[in-house]
């Protein structure tokens, strides 16, 4: 009974943050900044915190891109609805807002089964967490250790003085740590507090009593970072007595893998050593094949719907360049071609041809994918995915193409085509932030997925989907947004 009483108390209280959320656009909040970087601020209100049962606690927050990142994602700021665990360090997203840059709504997503996650160290959640849940600050840390030390110090020395102990300095709370990589060097090797009962506070050390010696470091871990080789550990011979007359013979040093990886010019989209399951082997520059979390492609299902405008295309028709690498069949048009999206023209550098079909849409497989890529001049990419589907006509471009596929070596270098044809009569598609589908997976890219797709007749577009497959399998789409926008 009294859990079911404790349950209603939660949902009531949920009931209220949500009301609040609703009407954050009316009357504006007091964010309180937790975070920050150069493209990003991560705020939360704190009128909205409601403590709950179990030392859960429950609160708004946002974050807000700048106008170049906005442009991008599609929208400017999100808001969402978070539990935090503060005894289990967990936070669980329940609903989210996807605003624009006046801070009206562009979509709205409810997490029908919210999961909790693990807070990571050095990450935003973190500081979130920390901020919620309240546990004591780094400086209050450092203050009650240096009060500790200095008491057991005057009680050693009976001389009634206390040593003076400076204080390292911490990681101020407005910086984002999800990029260490991208801090200011003057604060990127500070020290990032620890919540009480986890592991001590990196790069503080114990005063050095006077006329003592100054501790020794501990070792480097030995794990090597992911995605790398650690070098061979060389244990250093002892000394030779004086009796000795030889010196000792040189040690061996086993290779840290025995296997030589293969070089990073040899990776495929077939399976194997170079596949793409193994690309984030290849290069220490490729660990984001593996590691990244807006990876591409990804299956277009469970969009949210969103209030997002069409592109604009402004092609022509033009000779294109053909060429073969191992992306597959690429065509590279002589004339500019431009695509307007989000206030923002971004100018057509190639387009790439994808067998089997990359994204997935519902049950029906697709027989490939057109890519076109474009970039802005702030450099930003935008990439436009035309799937292929089996029909019973196909299209005037892929018949265009097939045929110059079909005479192999004797094809010209170059072919006139009408770009304008790839412009789809319904604009309905769906975006998310993904990466280019090739190493080094580089997660710089907004990708937009047309719901119409070309048509094609399977045995007029053979020889385009002949020979080995050039498309990288589906990717795990982690918490990602993907938007439906219907035209």
């Amino acid at each position: 009974m009294g859990r079911g009483i404790m349950t209603i108390r939660w949902w009531r209280r949920l009931l209220v943050l949500l009301v609040l959320g609703a009407l954050g656009t009316v009357a504006r909040a007091e964010w309180q900044t937790v975070a920050r970087d150069r493209d990003r601020l991560v705020q939360i209100d704190p009128d909205t915190l409601i403590p709950a049962e179990g030392g859960v606690k429950v609160v708004w927050g946002r974050v807000t891109f700048s106008p170049e990142e906005s442009r991008r994602r599609g929208y400017a700021a999100v808001k969402a609805l978070n539990r935090f665990d503060c005894q289990r360090r967990t936070y669980t997203t329940v609903k989210r807002v996807y605003l624009d840059a006046n801070d009206l709504p562009v979509a709205e997503e409810t997490i029908e089964r919210p999961q909790p996650a693990p807070v990571l160290p050095g990450t935003v959640d973190e500081r979130l967490w920390m901020v919620v849940c309240s546990p004591p600050s780094a400086e209050a840390l450092q203050r009650i250790a240096q009060e500790v030390l200095a008491s057991a110090g005057s009680a050693m020395e009976g001389n009634g003085t206390k040593p003076s102990v400076a204080a390292p300095p911490v990681l101020p709370l407005g910086v984002d740590l999800v990029d260490p990589k991208s801090l200011p060097p003057e604060i990127a090797g500070l020290p990032l507090p620890s919540p009480p009962g986890g592991t001590p506070m990196p790069q503080q050390t114990r005063p050095t009593p006077p006329g003592a010696s100054p501790p020794v470091p501990p070792p480097a871990p030995s794990r090597p970072p992911p995605g790398l080789l650690s070098p061979p550990v060389v244990t250093p011979a002892p000394a030779p007595s004086r009796a000795a007359t030889t010196p000792p013979p040189p040690r061996r040093v086993a290779s840290a893998r025995a296997v030589p990886r293969p070089m990073p010019e040899k990776w495929t989209y077939a399976d194997g050593p170079a596949g793409p399951a193994r690309w984030h082997l290849l290069s220490p520059d490729w660990r984001l094949c593996r590691e990244g979390k807006r990876q591409s492609p990804i299956a277009l299902e469970g969009a949210t719907p969103a209030d997002l405008p069409p592109p604009f295309f402004r092609y022509q028709p033009s000779r294109v360049v053909l060429k073969q690498d191992k992306t597959g069949l690429l065509l590279e048009p002589a004339r500019e071609q431009r695509l307007g999206w989000q206030g923002t023209w971004y100018r057509l550098e190639r387009i790439g041809w994808h067998h089997p079909g990359a994204h997935r849409l519902g049950m029906r497989v697709a027989l490939g994918e057109m890519v076109l890529q474009h970039r802005a001049e702030d450099g930003s990419r935008l990439f436009v995915a035309l799937r292929v589907v089996a029909a019973e006509r196909t299209h005037p471009l892929l018949a265009a193409l097939a045929d110059w596929a079909g005479q192999g070596s004797a094809a010209p270098r170059e072919l006139p085509l009408d770009l304008r044809t790839l412009e789809p009569v319904d604009v309905s598609y769906f975006t998310y932030e993904g990466s280019e589908p090739w190493p080094p997976c580089r997660e710089d890219v907004r990708w937009i997925v047309f719901r119409e797709p070309l048509e094609a007749i399977p045995a007029e577009i053979a020889p385009l989907t002949q020979g080995p497959r050039t498309s990288r399998p589906l990717q795990p789409r982690h918490d990602r947004p993907l938007f439906g926008v219907v035209r």
